[in-house]
């Protein structure tokens, strides 16, 4: 307690020293070692300059002490202030077509209603409401792929399953389209070479694999989650599984888009690899096959390197990420990460094999 009275009071001090970044920080941690302390989610409200983040802090902050007037008049402002701003973007918004006014409508005016309660998850589900948090976590997550002071912290703040569904779906998104540049490159580059031979480009099954690999994607990645929660549970961590699960995508989020892009280069390289080798081959140019030969073996090696580094260095980034949560030896956090990426690896393979556009 006296620890947690210490580093509170430290966050005081440098919210009114004017560092939010720092007293964010030790308010979170804080919270990780009691997550009813009513004052650290007040001070932590304070701190977050994006009015969602500001009003998940003072919901919480009522929940555990449902008469504390100051956060009461705090999430008024708060929710004044998203009404405010919802309002004027709607009002400025340029007027729709008459059947596209009665489509949305049908709909419901003001995007959708989640089938399921996700907690964190705003009360209507908008474009904006996922596009908006989606880029800045996607700006969060190279920060810490590039190791920024402070970044994780910052990041996952506010632990929320909408949070961790939204960090999901834009990874999943980003690498589904990576992959499906690079799948549609070399299917065109395939119709050119083949097309003597009546070969018919697989465009529907491209597109397939992009739209049913996103589900796919997220699923696994909750999966892989839960793996390693439970293996760090196993081992004496008292996290919820809401906290690892969000530090552990965070860290896998710019690690999946630098091993997608990676594959995609590989790709492209294949594709004209494949046209240098049948040129050759018709030409009958020997000298050529064998240079051919050897490079393909030299790309594929660097790109087996650029994978593994890529892949060693997101489990590093996941290890500082739970560090902080668990009081565990460095071999159990290692193994921690390792089944994150066991857990998605087989989840998203059954998956992928099972949905369309998969096998």
């Amino acid at each position: 307690m006296a620890e947690q009275d210490a580093l509170l009071e430290q966050g005081v001090e440098a919210y009114k020293a004017g560092d939010r970044e720092r007293a964010s920080e030790l308010f979170m941690q804080v919270i990780r070692q009691d997550r009813d302390n009513a004052r650290a989610w007040y001070y932590l409200a304070l701190t977050q300059k994006d009015p969602q983040r500001r009003k998940e802090a003072l919901e919480q902050v009522l929940e555990i002490a449902p008469d504390n007037k100051q956060a009461k008049e705090a999430l008024a402002k708060v929710n004044a202030h998203i009404a405010k701003t919802q309002a004027a973007a709607t009002s400025s918004a340029q007027p729709e077509p008459a059947a596209k006014r009665k489509a949305a409508a049908g709909a419901g005016a003001g995007g959708f209603k989640l089938p399921l309660e996700i907690p964190g998850a705003p009360e209507r589900i908008t474009a904006d409401a996922i596009i908006t948090p989606g880029k800045a976590l996607l700006r969060d997550s190279f920060d810490i792929f590039r190791n920024k002071a402070g970044a994780m912290e910052k990041s996952t703040g506010l632990a929320t399953w909408w949070q961790f569904w939204l960090i999901a779906l834009t990874a999943s998104v980003v690498v589904a389209v990576i992959a499906f540049v690079s799948q549609l490159f070399l299917e065109i580059r395939l119709t050119i070479l083949f097309d003597d031979f009546g070969y018919d480009p697989r465009i529907g099954h491209v597109i397939l694999t992009l739209i049913f690999s996103i589900p796919a994607s997220m699923v696994a990645v909750y999966a892989g989650s839960w793996l390693s929660h439970w293996w760090a549970t196993r081992q004496g961590g008292q996290v919820p599984l809401v906290n690892h699960s969000i530090r552990v995508a965070m860290a896998w989020m710019p690690g999946a888009i630098a091993n997608a892009i990676v594959d995609a280069l590989m790709l492209v390289i294949v594709a004209q690899g494949v046209i240098e080798f049948f040129t050759a081959l018709i030409t009958d140019d020997e000298s050529r096959l064998g240079i051919l030969g050897i490079g393909a073996g030299v790309f594929f090696f660097i790109f087996l390197i650029l994978t593994i580094a890529v892949s060693l260095y997101t489990l590093k980034l996941m290890i500082n990420g739970i560090r902080s949560l668990y009081q565990l030896e460095t071999i159990h956090l290692w193994i921690t990460t390792a089944f994150m990426f066991i857990g998605y690896s087989i989840i998203y393979n059954i998956l992928t094999d099972i949905l369309p556009g998969g096998g």
